[in-house]
């Protein structure tokens, strides 16, 4: 629509590996923040079985409560988090990053949506051809029609109108951000 395609599919389910890839041969310090009670260990033990010298230093189910979150962030500063990966559906985990993250020593943050479901191996990921088709949010959709109709049904197409709208109201170079 804009004149711009990415090579690759940049979701965050694909795109966290490789930066923790880097993260572990930097020997930066990460933490998982989402999910339900166990789903961030279980990731992170898959992740550190995966990723050589991985340093997952905290994790922590997605419901923080307002209380806990000071206690989340001391956390984050004793064991010198540089990269964190919140993983609570979104607008949420932007929200509560930009929250509570921004002014701390936490020099990344991740939203990751599903990531730390599929790491931990609670939620399977779409096959691989559904996946290079862009299609990975229908097989979605199918195993989680209640939980996900709002967003994909009734979502997608108001994203779509509204970056058509805006396509069409600029010029191409305005709208693909090329000046």
């Amino acid at each position: 629509m804009f004149g711009v395609r990415f090579p690759d599919n940049l979701n965050g389910t694909d795109l966290s590996p490789e930066i923790l890839k880097g993260a572990a041969e930097r020997g930066d310090r990460v933490a998982f923040i989402g999910g339900r009670p166990g789903v961030a260990e279980a990731a992170a033990r898959n992740l550190q079985a995966r990723i050589p010298g991985l340093m997952i230093e905290f994790t922590s189910h997605g419901f923080v409560s307002p209380e806990g979150v000071a206690d989340v962030l001391k956390e984050l500063a004793e064991r010198r988090v540089k990269m964190v990966f919140v993983a609570m559906g979104c607008p949420l985990q932007e929200k509560w990053s930009l929250e509570h993250l921004s002014g701390t020593s936490v020099a990344v943050s991740v939203a990751v949506g599903a990531f730390l479901d599929f790491a931990a191996n609670n939620v399977p990921r779409a096959p691989r051809l559904a996946r290079k088709a862009h299609l990975e949010w229908v097989f979605r959709l199918l195993n989680e029609p209640r939980r996900l109709f709002g967003r994909y049904v009734i979502g997608n197409p108001r994203f779509l109108i509204r970056a058509a709208r805006y396509r069409f109201t600029h010029s191409p170079a305005e709208a693909s951000g090329h000046h």
